[in-house]
Order: C-alpha cells, then structure tokens, then sequence
C-alpha cells in the first residue's frame, strides 16, 4: 500500500515508501466542526473508554459517515465539503466511478466493508450510511476508481489528517486498488475516518492507524489501541512518540448510547 508522494506529510517522508493514505495537516476549523480539545486539555482528563457498544448500538449516532459506493463527482477545493462534494484532496475535478464496478462479486464485497466498519467503530457514537444523510454534518468516504488516473500516482486512498481541527464534512477516497479483502478495505476506511478527528499514523500491525504495507493487511478487523506508537515524520504537530486512540475517537465522537 502506498502513498501519493507530493502528499505526503502525515504518511510517508519519501517518494516510493510503503502507506496507505496521504494529506497535510487541516487549516483552521470552521464553524460546524465538533469540538476537540487540545493535547494539554485531554492529557489532563481521565481517557473516554469505549470498549463496547452501547445498550442502543443501533440508535442514529451523533456522527455520520457515509460511504458512496456508486459514484460520485468532486470538485476541487482548498476545503472538504461533504455536502458540495468538494475535497481539498484533489488538484481537479474528478468522476469517482462506481467501485469495482466489474467484480461479479461487487455487492458482496461492499456488503462485508460496510459491516467491518460498522463492527470497528461499534464503541463511539458513530452511524455508518449508505444513503446520503439528509443534514450534515457528516463525512464522506469514496470508493472506486483507478488512483493514477484520478490522482496521479499508486496509492490506496487519499483524505488529510484534522490535527485538531475540521472534524465535520470531511471528504476521504478510497481507491479501487486497495486491499486485498473487503476486511482490509474496511479497516483503511477506519484509518480515514480516524484521521478525520486527529488520531495520528501508526505502524502497528493490525491497528486501524497502521500505514505499513504489508503489516496493516492483516485479513482481520483492525483495533484502536490505547498505546501506540506513532510515526514521527507524519504525527500531527504535538502528539507524543505514542497515543491512545480509543482515548481521541472518544472525545471526538462520545460514547455509543
């Protein structure tokens, strides 16, 4: 799994390296982001522990993210909006078309990649959709697509790291070329959306921040750990040589209800 090169900031430090996604850091929040704390805030608080789903798992989350499977088109923009369908990930427009869209096996696929991702992020107050949410706040994950030909260069997705910041809206790709099970798909979909609200790049093996090709193939569902290292060329601006992401995905999203 690698990275587009001239991307390269919170995942890789040189062209050619192994990794999964690639963005630099969010400029400053806007209005409609959620609220997190800064570093000095969380490391003074007792860690969110979201260890299972709430006894209403099912119930809508406070957090929508919502997968597009069937196409999109995306304008280019210097911000994500999810709503517009803008990414500040592209340097021009793009036709994202459907994923996989000649595999006989295609609805199946998406099917296991919506329920590994569902089972992920069961702990926090997430709800992942197929459908368009009618209001947003929301992110939106892509899938599909030839990542030369839509991005320049051979990478597995491409979305930019919130150190802090933006956390609503935001617009992550996922190309056709990831993998190779639906379950790793989900698992790189789990690292986007992680680092939507600042969780930094790890090279654990079978975390959902792994960027290592092929430690982060695992062929099994990733998990947020509670130490893990994190990579120093592509941490957000203060995070520590390690993190507790199930600490950082519970103040961003809260606990599931």
């Amino acid at each position: 799994m690698r990275f587009l090169p001239a991307l390269v900031v919170v995942a890789l430090g040189c062209g050619g390296c192994g990794g999964r996604a690639s963005h630099p850091p969010d400029a400053a929040p806007r209005a409609d982001a959620l609220t997190i704390p800064d570093a000095a805030v969380i490391d003074a608080t007792p860690p969110v522990r979201c260890l299972a789903p709430g006894a209403d798992a099912g119930a809508p989350g406070r957090a929508k993210i919502y997968l597009v499977f069937d196409g999109v088109s995306l304008g280019a923009a210097l911000f994500d909006d999810a709503v517009m369908n803008l990414s500040r990930s592209l340097a021009m427009n793009a036709d994202i078309p459907p994923y996989r869209a000649m595999d006989v096996d295609r609805d199946t696929q998406i099917a296991a990649i919506v329920a590994t991702l569902r089972t992920i992020l069961a702990p926090w107050d997430v709800e992942v959709v197929t459908v368009r949410p009618a209001t947003p706040p929301y992110m939106m994950v892509t899938f599909g697509g030839d990542a030369v030909t839509l991005v320049g260069g051979p990478v597995d997705a491409l979305t930019r790291t919130d150190c802090g910041g933006d956390t609503t809206n935001d617009v992550a790709l996922v190309f056709d070329g990831a993998g190779p099970s639906p379950i790793d798909v989900a698992n790189l979909a789990a690292s986007l959306v992680a680092r939507g609200v600042g969780v930094s790049p790890s090279a654990v093996a079978g975390d959902c921040t792994c960027t290592k090709d092929p430690a982060c193939a695992t062929g099994a569902p990733c998990a947020f750990g509670t130490s893990v290292a994190t990579q120093p060329a592509t941490r957000c601006n203060g995070a520590g040589a390690t993190q507790d992401e199930q600490d950082l995905m519970g103040v961003a999203f809260g606990c599931a209800r």
